[in-house]
């Protein structure tokens, strides 16, 4: 099944549900997972900033590669 026939399915299941305590179990667990991620927003967007000058030192420094040169690579 594709992550959006499941998706559906728990949507469909979860507007069936009459069991309140299930219920605040899951928003319990959405809001816990909402706040990890938010969390992890200052490190994702520390370790991009890191990378993309770390790119750009590599260009400056002419550690690159044609884009010729990488569409010959097999990639599979």
């Amino acid at each position: 099944m594709s992550i959006e026939g499941t998706k559906l399915n728990f949507i469909t299941w979860i507007i069936n549900l009459q069991d309140e305590a299930v219920l605040r179990k899951l928003m319990a667990l959405k809001e816990e997972a909402e706040a990890e991620l938010k969390s992890l927003e200052p490190a994702i967007k520390e370790a991009l900033i890191h990378r993309a000058e770390e790119s750009n030192r590599d260009i400056e420094a002419g550690r690159v590669f044609p884009i010729e040169e990488v569409m010959k690579e097999d990639w599979e």
